[in-house]
Formats: structure tokens, sequence, C-alpha cells
């Protein structure tokens, strides 16, 4: 995949101070499209005061001249970075790159912050295609990635099953409540995370308190002994507070390579949902009524679906967002008189 139109470029990563758990999936992506693409990883450090300050999101809105005018001055070469957020443009304001970011969390509340801002860049990209659509009637250079599956999540087979149920991370209000009558009422094992002394734990219905799984390696083998994995997008059901757009969120991804149902809430009519499939694998219910007979459904029988999932995730393997990637990078820098050192 490489391609000698691609010297000058590079992926800047945060990985020396994003502590959060959520960066550690942004870090196996940036491995991947370096490793991919031939791309040096440049890593950047920790912003400064006075840019947290500048880049805070209470008063952002006021600093984006200030900020369009930093990035706008940047020339030469070019640096790939996935940002959670507008605001985390901080993290690259030193860089003196021309910036091609991708934006992760895009609720309509950072619309017009997107819209103020990234005009100066050559092109951006936007994991929501929601967020893609709203955009594009401002932007002619916004591109839609939605997250993706890199090659050290994939499975060669599936795992030993030996819990019923799993809702990793936020739990959805509706489902949450109508497993836990299902549990209480059937004794199904029903593992969720809660605040226990005000630390996140998993807790399990028949066990109790079993762990934080912050350790990525515990966490992905206890998502593979769920045979059933309860999933939703931030923006239905008050799910992710703040949060109104659905995109399909790395714990689909997740669940689909641990070969674990899916039992879901989502728009019907969502075409990130369509774009990437998802729509095909993951069951969406609207009533606790076909809930529980989904549930039953797919607690009474073994995982059949590995050929479907298999291709569901290589269509959505990094290595096609990487191809993406390099393309639009190879249009962008075949321009006349563009000129990367």
């Amino acid at each position: 995949m490489q391609s000698k139109t691609l010297h000058g470029v590079s992926i800047l990563t945060a990985r020396n101070f994003a502590q959060s758990p959520s960066w550690k999936c942004i870090f196996d992506w940036e491995d991947e499209i370096s490793n991919l693409l031939f791309l040096p990883l440049e890593e950047l450090t920790k912003p400064r005061k006075f840019s947290r300050l500048l880049c805070d999101p209470k008063t952002f809105k006021y600093a984006l001249p200030i900020v369009k005018r930093i990035i706008n001055g940047c020339r030469g070469k070019i640096g790939i970075v996935y940002l959670m957020a507008p605001e985390n443009i901080r993290f690259v304001l030193k860089s003196k790159l021309k910036l091609v970011p991708i934006f992760i969390d895009t609720p309509t509340s950072s619309y017009n912050s997107l819209r103020r801002l990234c005009k100066v860049f050559p092109f951006y990209y936007v994991s929501s295609y929601e967020t893609f659509e709203h955009l594009s009637l401002y932007h002619d250079n916004v591109r839609f990635l939605p997250f993706s599956v890199p090659e050290t999540w994939k499975l060669n087979r599936i795992p030993e099953k030996q819990l019923d149920v799993l809702q990793i991370g936020r739990k959805n209000p509706l489902l949450h409540k109508w497993m836990l009558r299902m549990a209480s009422e059937n004794g199904i094992e029903y593992v969720y995370q809660r605040i226990e002394d005000g630390v996140l734990n998993y807790w399990s219905t028949k066990d109790g308190l079993i762990g934080d799984f912050r350790d990525r390696r515990k966490f992905a083998h206890l998502l593979g002994k769920a045979r059933v994995s309860l999933v939703s997008s931030g923006g239905i059901d008050g799910s992710r507070k703040g949060f109104d757009i659905n995109p399909v969120t790395v714990r689909f991804f997740e669940s689909a390579v641990n070969y674990c149902y899916m039992i879901g809430r989502y728009p019907p009519e969502s075409k990130d949902f369509e774009y990437t499939r998802m729509s095909e694998i993951v069951i969406r219910v609207d009533d606790e009524r076909s809930f529980r007979k989904q549930l039953i459904k797919c607690l009474d029988k073994p995982f059949n679906l590995k050929e479907k999932y298999d291709s569901i995730i290589d269509s959505n393997s990094t290595r096609c967002i990487a191809s993406i990637i390099k393309r639009d990078l190879e249009n962008y820098l075949e321009k006349p008189g563009l000129v990367t050192n």
C-alpha cells in the first residue's frame, strides 16, 4: 500500500499524555495505519497551560480566530491526527504542520465550532455520517471516516462462552432496566458496569463485584466470554449525556470481533449503521417484549453467524480505512503547485 506520493506525511499521536481508556482504540488505529502506509509516528508533547486555556470548551468559540491564524500559518509537511473533539486542536498548535484531523466525537453542539474551524484544513474527517451530511452543506473538504477493526483485535475462532449477557461501558437505560428484570426473573447472568466506592467496576447479577477490567486484554477476555452483548448508539434513549448523534461506536466492533450476539438500540433510519453493515447483525429492539423474545432466542442457540460477522469485520477493517486516507492524501498532493518538504 506504500506510495511515494505520501512523502512528507506523518501521523501525530497523543499517546504520551492522553491516558483515558477511550484513547487506546485510537492508538491501535494509529499503529496499523502507520504500518500500512509507511508513515512515521510523531509523538506530541503535552499542551501547555496557555493552549489549554485557549481551547477550553467553555470559551473555545471566542478563541477560534486565534486558533485559525495559528493553523493557517502552518506550511509544508502534513500531519494526520485523531482528535476526540474540536477543542483537542490544542494538542497540535505547536506542530507547524498542515493538519488533517480525524474528529471522533461530534455532537450537534460541536457543529458551530467545526464549521468555523475546519475550513483551514486541506481536508478533515468525522466519524459520524450525520455530522458529515450536515457539514457537507458548508464545507467541501469534509470526509466521512467511521471507526474500524485493526488486525490486533481479530480472533481466529469463536471464544468459549461462559456468561450470558454483558453490557460494556455506558449503559443504555432501557436495555439495562429490561435486562435487570430478566436476570431477576430467569436467573440469567448479567454483567454490567457500576460505581463502587467511587470506582467504575463490573458487577455480575450472580457473583457480585468481578473487577474493573481496565487492562485491555482482560477487558477483551471478558467480552469474549459473553453470549450476548447489549449495545446502543450514544444519541438514543439519553444513553450518553449531551450526545445527540448516533455513529456506530467502538463497542459494536469489539462485540463483533468477539462473536457475541448483539441486541441493541439505534435509530432505524441510521445511515451510519447501513454504511458499516452493522444493521445486518445487530438485533434492534423497540420494546421490552421484543427484547425478551430476542434474548431468549440468542441464549438458546450457539453462535452460528461467524461467516456473516467475518464479512462485516473485513469490510470495516482498519486496512480499508488506511486505503481511504491514502486515496484522499494522494488526491490532495497531486494538486498543481503543492509542495511538501
